[in-house]
């Protein structure tokens, strides 16, 4: 059996293409440039040359879009199909506030035919990949896909996409505590998860399809390092590119977490939090105010308290926020960039098997 594991962020996206037979460790693993990246710099190379641009595809991360919020002093003209512009935002009024020019499928057809500079918005390639793998004779003959991507959901008028993601998260979690919440079959996949969506109807011939929170799927991964595997108590940290997310868990059920920007942390401050995660004293809106997205705390206050930590797990690029002389560094299978991807092999087997 093989299952294609992609975790898309911010700055890479991470693959394994898992084989049952084989050893893991000597499945194929990948780290490749995340779409976000290169569509973003695809779009800033192209806009310096003063080139019309036309992007087409689908919705797709947008972190490293963040500086391109501003078109209307461009050299080149942008335009965009409704469904790639939501990269920009959900509400598509203010992306044309930005200078985006959103044309729908003639307009698009005739830009295209006039020999514009086309860009194609996507968080995944799947043929790309497949070929790719191809190109080094890896025989591949997929039992099922299983795709992470962090996604905001999109909010009603008036209110913030971080506090409309966190709001999510905190149900979902109230519903049910154990970390394969923000875990779903193609055709569970809530309907304001547009992100996973769009993945869902670009792998649409894909049968056995798994979508996951990226930040949920890193904090699985953990669990299948042997030293965090071993505690029952244990903070649980993923410092990414974009986020960071924490999480207190108690076997398999989550009893405290908090997202934020890992842009906007310092070791100082990510140990502050930290503490009060163990302690149950964080709050959503102390997160929120500071930039991040917020804290969920679950009702059972009596189950809280620093000394009972037996281990706190860090894993993710920047890692290094936290000195490796105090804290566990997770490398779950030995390759600490792939610990979305062992997540996402824990939730398919789950939920397919």
């Amino acid at each position: 059996m093989q299952i294609l594991c992609i975790d898309v962020g911010a700055g890479t996206q991470d693959i394994l293409l898992f084989d049952s037979e084989k050893n893991i460790e000597n499945c194929v693993q990948l780290i490749l440039p995340s779409w976000t990246a290169l569509v973003a710099k695809q779009l800033r190379n192209s806009l310096s040359r003063g080139e019309d641009v036309l992007i087409i595809g689908t919705i797709m991360g947008g972190f490293h879009f963040h500086g391109l919020r501003d078109f209307t002093k461009s050299k080149g003209r942008v335009f965009a199909t409704s469904e790639a512009a939501k990269t920009f935002h959900n509400n598509l009024e203010r992306v044309k506030k930005m200078g985006v020019m959103v044309v729908g499928p003639k307009e698009s057809s005739l830009l295209i035919r006039s020999g514009i500079k086309v860009i194609r918005a996507r968080d995944i390639d799947l043929n790309l990949i497949l070929n790719s793998l191809r190109g080094f004779s890896v025989e591949v003959a997929l039992g099922g896909v299983a795709v992470t991507v962090q996604d905001h959901g999109e909010a009603p008028e008036g209110m913030s996409n971080r506090r409309f993601r966190f709001e999510n998260i905190r149900k979902l979690l109230n519903a049910d505590p154990g970390v394969f919440s923000l875990c779903f079959k193609k055709e569970e996949i809530p309907g304001y998860l547009t992100r996973m969506l769009a993945v869902r109807n670009s792998l649409k011939t894909q049968e056995n399809l798994l979508l996951m929170d990226s930040g949920f799927a890193a904090i699985l991964g953990s669990l299948e390092d042997p030293e965090v595997n071993r505690k029952k108590r244990r903070l649980v940290v993923n410092i990414g590119n974009g986020h960071t997310l924490g999480a207190y868990l108690k076997g398999n059920d989550i009893l405290a977490l908090f997202e934020h920007h890992t842009s906007k942390l310092n070791p100082k401050k990510l140990k502050g939090l930290l503490k009060k995660l163990a302690t149950g004293t964080l709050s959503n809106e102390e997160i929120y105010q500071d930039g991040g997205h917020g804290a969920w705390v679950s009702e059972e206050k009596k189950n809280f308290g620093e000394k009972e930590i037996e281990l706190i797990s860090v894993t993710g690029p920047n890692r290094q926020l936290l000195d490796p002389a105090h804290y566990h560094y997770a490398a779950t299978h030995g390759n600490m960039m792939l610990t979305g991807c062992f997540g996402l092999l824990m939730g398919y087997l789950r939920k397919f098997t």
